[in-house]
């Protein structure tokens, strides 16, 4: 198969040999998961069974081959020694967006199957919403910049909480990956961590973009259902991620509001006040 890759030909040496056949690999498994993700965003209910089996499948086939992708176009980018020029070095980084892309896919598509055969069971550990939102942010300020959106973060609080830190980067990570999606060039997304008056903690995602329409309102946080605007506009997505921000918000206790208007959304993921853990040993820069 594609990604039976021999480490031989990650060294360094051979560059010029093994670049070409990541480049397929990245297209192959990226065109693959896009297909799988599209046929179920228009699966319907009823074959929820069905869809948890598919995603089962998914996360197995997937979740090697992008691992060696991703690490193969990290070390071909690491390369000091001169195997790349400018135009390689171009393609591979764009490989690695694609990839990191199909791995969210894949992991919003793994957690949609766990939850719905009841197998999601989330880790409790310190985390920092803080250091949740600047690696969210590092994630998605090359694609923000590349369509000419500004990405900013502003945190009042470390927020440290209680938590399954994997869960919490998908949940902020779906909501800004959403905001750049649907907001034009010369648009911005923000990110806001903060302490309300009540204690509890909130991550707020703002965009400039072409909002919710109403009717979609009701279903946006459905499985597999996708908006007018994403539909509309060929918006690529499984339908999923804002399913994926209830139900990890659900699990550790929190909730999500939105607003939204013909000139953004705003969405407020709030986690309740006996999440929090102190630790004031940790202070954001």
């Amino acid at each position: 198969m594609f990604y039976s890759v021999e480490s031989g030909m990650l060294a360094l040496a051979g560059l010029s040999v093994a670049w070409p056949w990541i480049v397929l690999s990245a297209v192959a498994a990226f065109a693959g998961g896009m297909w799988v993700s599209s046929r179920l965003a228009r699966r319907r209910p009823r074959q929820d069974d069905l869809d948890a089996t598919i995603a089962g499948r998914i996360d197995h086939e997937f979740r090697t081959p992008l691992s060696v992708i991703i690490g193969s176009a990290e070390l071909l980018c690491d390369d000091t020694g001169g195997g790349l020029d400018d135009e390689r070095r171009r393609l591979v980084e764009a490989i690695q967006r694609a990839a990191r892309r199909l791995h969210r896919v894949v992991e919003d598509l793994t957690l949609v199957g766990q939850l719905q055969t009841g197998g999601f069971a989330p880790k409790r550990e310190p985390v920092s919403l803080a250091q949740v939102a600047d690696e969210v942010a590092e994630w998605n300020r090359v694609d923000a910049a590349t369509k000419g959106v500004g990405l900013t973060v502003e945190v009042r609080d470390p927020a440290w909480i209680r938590g399954d830190p994997a869960r919490l980067r998908q949940m902020v990570d779906n909501l800004v990956t959403n905001a750049v999606k649907f907001t034009p060039p010369g648009g911005s997304v923000s990110i806001v961590v903060r302490r309300d008056p009540g204690g509890s903690l909130e991550v707020e995602v703002t965009d400039t973009g072409v909002g919710i329409r109403p009717e979609d309102r009701h279903r946006i946080f459905r499985r597999f259902e996708r908006g007018s605007h994403a539909v509309a506009n060929h918006v690529p997505g499984p339908g999923v991620g804002l399913s994926v921000v209830e139900a990890v918000a659900s699990a550790h206790g929190g909730r999500v509001r939105v607003d939204s208007s013909p000139a953004g959304s705003r969405f407020v993921v709030q986690l309740p006040a006996a999440a929090v853990e102190n630790q004031v040993d940790e202070v954001h820069p």
